[in-house]
């Protein structure tokens, strides 16, 4: 068959989903610190030292790649996902705050001010362009083979959201669903995914601003608590 070479940037790399950069991006640093990377950032699941890495072959729940990708939203600081914000009595009364848990300073201002380019291209540029009508989106597109799994994952200044789809096989005899059967062939991230990300977005985004419009009334009479910042072992 024939093939043709041509050389692009990183940034439209990622813009346009083309996948030999990735992976030669992964040949010069060398899997372990992808995957150094990967742990500051938020993946605590097994991921194979491998060339492969780039393109998927680890599995990492949707829950690490909103760590991941709130990481890069945060500026560089690692928030620890958490289940509880406050403990409330029956009335409403509040009996316990309890404030986020950041890393401070995982990834440089300047990593992240490229990553944060590159992802704003993906929308503007590239295979995400089905959000773009979400103000400030960034965000990036993704389909494994066999079009096992479809992806997006992305961002605006104020929030962070991974949608993942999948065909479910259902077990008759245990009674639970497994994944990793192949969708059809036009099941892709950009055309799955993205626009239920779209829509998540352009529906939380003015909850969110009533929701910080009604703590900043609250904070004129309260004080606010202040994050916890924890010591990053690994900056």
């Amino acid at each position: 068959g024939r093939f043709s070479y041509r050389n692009v940037t990183l940034r439209t790399a990622m813009a346009l989903s083309i996948n030999v950069p990735a992976v030669k991006v992964m040949h010069l640093i060398g899997p372990q610190t992808a995957i150094r990377y990967a742990r500051i950032m938020g993946v605590n699941s097994p991921l194979a030292p491998v060339l492969s890495l780039a393109l998927g072959s680890s599995g990492v729940t949707p829950l690490e790649m909103a760590d991941v990708y709130a990481t890069i939203a945060s500026g560089g600081n690692h928030p620890v996902p958490t289940a509880l914000t406050r403990i409330a009595d029956t009335d409403g009364k509040t009996i316990e705050d309890i404030p986020p848990a950041v890393e401070t300073h995982v990834l440089k201002p300047s990593t992240v001010a490229q990553l944060d380019d590159m992802h704003r291209a993906v929308v503007t540029e590239g295979t995400g362009k089905p959000v773009a009508d979400v103000p400030e989106a960034r965000g990036k597109t993704g389909t494994t083979q066999g079009h096992k799994d479809t992806w997006f994952v992305g961002y605006t200044p104020q929030l962070v959201c991974a949608v993942w789809a999948g065909h479910p096989l259902h077990n008759a005899k245990t009674g639970r669903d497994t994944y990793g059967d192949e969708m059809s062939r036009g099941a892709w991230g950009m055309i799955v995914c993205a626009p239920i990300w779209r829509n998540f977005m352009l529906g939380a985004g003015p909850i969110y601003q009533a929701a910080l419009a009604k703590e900043a009334a609250t904070q004129k009479t309260t004080q606010k608590t202040a994050p916890v910042q924890i010591a990053n072992p690994n900056a």
